[in-house]
């Protein structure tokens, strides 16, 4: 809206619950599917398909916590694996195999899969998008352990980069 559009609404809410009444030419899923548990994609999937037009495209867009990869001095590494750790324990792993399966079941069909890695250079970037400075008070991890693998990455000389999964589906009706 700040840039003019008027036929734009922006929704934040529960994943497994669609408050819409009209259908949909296109949607996407960024970051979201990960955090859920099968049968909540399974779920969410059956929904998409009530609300999605002919030709619906569906873009889902995922992480792979089980890929990141750190340039970080030796003097962060446990911590780091220990971040690590809890994102791979607390993320379904296996979203984009449940995801496929489910919206083939749906009447969406599979046009492209891709898989890509993400250099992110930026610490502050990557902690706020992965949350892991909650992440960080969860494991009850010392804040000034935490803010100083933050500060070591603030001066450029280190960087992330993970495994991403991008998934194209195209609704051809039940």
């Amino acid at each position: 809206k700040d840039k003019g559009l008027t036929n734009l609404t922006h929704v934040t809410g529960d994943a497994t619950v669609y408050p819409f009444d009209g259908k949909f030419h296109s949607m996407r899923a960024e970051r979201v599917f990960q955090h859920l548990k099968d049968a909540e994609i399974v779920a969410l999937v059956e929904r998409l398909g009530t609300i999605a037009e002919p030709n619906c495209v569906f873009s889902l867009v995922g992480i792979d916590w089980e890929t990141v990869t750190c340039t970080i001095p030796a003097k962060h590494r446990d911590l780091f694996l220990t971040l690590k750790k809890f994102l791979i324990d607390n993320s379904n792993i296996n979203f984009l195999h449940s995801a496929i399966a489910a919206f083939e079941a749906n009447g969406f069909a599979t046009c492209d899969i891709a898989l890509s890695t993400v250099k992110m250079d930026n610490f502050n970037v990557a902690m706020t998008a992965s949350n892991m400075g909650n992440i960080a008070s969860q494991l009850a991890i010392d804040d000034e352990r935490f803010q100083s693998m933050r500060r070591d990455f603030i001066d450029g000389k280190h960087y992330f980069a993970v495994s991403g999964s991008t998934a194209a589906f195209v609704y051809q009706g039940k």
